[in-house]
């Protein structure tokens, strides 16, 4: 199991990738996306301070996250974006996961947020608590403003 840290060159293996982790994730198929803007960001990521773009297994999966500071506080907290491993590969993903870890321990942050689609017992047993569960709702008048633009 190799976890490496993606470079401009895998940038044709991220959008194949995430293409699959948006038809994975159901409920964000109805979120927008813009291809063209999501891998316009991951390029700037890749290579950046602050942020993580990882690869496991030469494509079997990736992880995307970012160092940010709370609303509540100005500390340093590592969050997860991206998490995604083919089917096929699952439970090979918790070698990103750790690689993450490890990124987060050395840049001092005082918290690591995950967010997952369910509750996950398995990070709970890392010590993990949930935090928040996330709702989404598409306002009318907003769509229309997209629309128009």
């Amino acid at each position: 199991m190799a976890v490496r840290h993606a470079t401009q060159d895998d940038l044709p293996l991220l959008k194949e990738l995430s293409a699959e982790f948006r038809a994975a994730h159901k409920q964000g198929m109805q979120l927008p996306y813009d291809e063209a803007a999501w891998l316009e960001a991951l390029g700037a990521a890749i290579g950046s301070d602050e942020m993580l773009v990882l690869i496991l297994d030469e494509g079997a999966g990736f992880f995307v996250a970012a160092i940010s500071a709370t609303p509540y506080a100005p500390i340093p907290v590592a969050n997860e974006l991206v998490w995604y491993t083919k089917p096929d590969s699952r439970g090979r993903g918790f070698a990103l996961y750790r690689a993450f870890m490890r990124w987060a321990e050395g840049k001092n942050v005082e918290y690591v947020f995950l967010t997952m689609p369910e509750p996950t017992p398995a990070l709970e047993r890392l010590g993990f608590e949930v935090a928040d569960i996330g709702y989404f709702k598409k306002m009318p008048s907003a769509a229309a403003v997209r629309a128009a633009e």
